[in-house]
């Protein structure tokens, strides 16, 4: 006879919204936007950008001693075009925002991202590239642009 299994909805690497992911929704958009139906177009057209599809959109919580990778949002982001929301998001959430690809933050690696393999790390004007995006130095320079002061009550 044959046995069946307990089917849920969830799976480890299914991503569950939480109370950051609305603050991070209000800077970024909806989980799970694309910025083109086409990764390789995109990619032609804006050669010098650097986007990230399927991207992870982490911070590290700390609660006293101990340290929490957590995902507040994914989806496509062109970090050169939404480098200004991923710094008044890390000043809405008090904490550094770290950009990481699909791989690092889900399926094996959903329970714990690899932040050391992030694309993008910022925390308001201090933007910092990852190690395989060097090409990318130009990104990094936020003197004169307007950051956005948090307008969002914290409230976690």
């Amino acid at each position: 006879m044959f046995k069946g299994y307990l089917l849920t909805n969830f799976y480890p690497s299914e991503f569950i919204e939480h109370a950051l992911t609305e603050i991070a929704k209000k800077r970024l958009g909806w989980c799970g936007a694309m910025i083109s139906g086409s990764k390789s177009g995109y990619r032609e057209y804006y050669p010098a950008n650097l986007a990230v599809f399927n991207a992870n959109v982490c911070i590290i919580k700390r609660k006293w001693f101990r340290k929490k990778a957590l995902k507040v949002w994914y989806g496509d982001i062109d970090c050169t075009k939404s480098i200004e929301k991923l710094a008044a998001l890390s000043l809405d959430l008090g904490t550094t925002v770290y950009v990481l690809r699909e791989m690092d933050a889900r399926f094996e690696n959903a329970a714990k991202p690899r932040m050391d393999n992030f694309v993008v790390k910022v925390f308001g004007t201090d933007v910092e590239i990852g190690p395989s995006e060097s090409k990318y130095v130009e990104l990094t320079k936020l003197e004169g642009v307007d950051v956005p002061v948090p307008t969002y009550k914290k409230d976690y």
